[in-house]
Parts: C-alpha cells; structure tokens; sequence
C-alpha cells in the first residue's frame, strides 16, 4: 500500500529551523543549543504523533477491537522508547571529520523521512480497512525502529552513545569509578 506522508510542512518547520549546521559546533556552547533545540523539535513531532494515535484509541476505544488498542498503546511505548534513546546525555564531541559532518547530514534528512512515513502510516493505521490495521502496525513498527537506530548512530557519532552515559555514572554505583 502507498501511503503519502501527512507531516505537513507547518508540521515540519520546527525541525526544519532547528538543524544543527554541524559547522557551528566548534563552540562547544553552540553544539550543545543546537543539539537541544534540534531534539526538543524531533521530540515533538514524535508525542504529536503519539497523541494523533492516543486520541484516536480513547475517542474510538469503545468500538475498536481490544487486540487494536493494545497495539496503538504498544506503538505509543516503543515511541517512548525511541525518546530515550533520543534524550541521551553526554558531552557532545564535536565532529572534525568532515565524512562525520556528511553523515550527521544524512541521518538529519533520513529522520525527516522516516517522520513523514511514520505519520503516513499512523494516518492509514487510524483510517483504512481494518484488514490492514495489522500490516501497517507492522510497517510503523520498523519505522519506530528505523528511526532509534538513526538516532542511535546519530548519537554514536556525537560522543553520545549508550555509553556516555555510564562515563557519566548514570548507571553506576556512587562511589565507583566509572572508567
């Protein structure tokens, strides 16, 4: 099935305004705005999209099959999830390497895609034949998943990878060296 992305370009804007130019980051200050001003606005994307899907589970709960809403609430979870993943802490190594600059490029306007594909899906997941609500559940699940793994390569590349935070101690005992 073809679905056309329903993100409008008002819906976009936020991001659009917000992408990193990567060669600002020499200031360690600007990297960090940047990056927090980019996150907060691919964020809210993601909980406009979680809402999109919440809404429509309680205004059209009682008619929707229980199996149906259990499957929006657990669309809504591994969104959650990828917000974690998104809100990962750390010192934000600024990329000299201009291939690192290419790639933070891509990924940026791959995130903007799967976005857009992910509020298709969502659009068809809340309106189409009902035969088809397990398969485009499915195709929002590897978009969900897409999308974590391009924020996890995104922060892999910025020095923010699942284990800055355990250099940080977040994970760790108080009084143990996290080294």
């Amino acid at each position: 099935m073809a679905a056309t992305a329903t993100l409008t370009s008002a819906g976009l804007t936020p991001i659009y305004e917000t992408l990193p130019s990567y060669e600002t980051y020499a200031m360690h200050y600007n990297a960090e705005t940047a990056e927090s001003r980019f996150r907060q606005a691919l964020a809210s994307v993601m909980r406009d999209l979680c809402d999109r899907m919440l809404c429509f589970a309680e205004t059209e709960g009682p008619i929707l099959a229980p199996q149906k809403t259990e499957i929006i609430d657990l669309l809504v979870d591994e969104i959650g999830e990828s917000l974690k993943v998104m809100n990962r802490r750390g010192q934000i190594r600024i990329p000299a390497d201009t291939d690192d600059i290419e790639c933070l490029e891509s990924i940026d306007r791959q995130l903007i895609m799967v976005l857009e594909h992910m509020s298709a899906s969502i659009e068809s997941l809340l309106c189409d034949d009902p035969a088809l609500f397990p398969i485009t559940a499915s195709d929002l699940t590897i978009y969900i998943n897409s999308y974590s793994e391009l924020i996890e390569e995104r922060n892999r590349i910025l020095g923010m990878g699942w284990e800055s935070e355990i250099r940080m101690g977040l994970y760790c005992d108080p009084g143990r060296d996290p080294r």
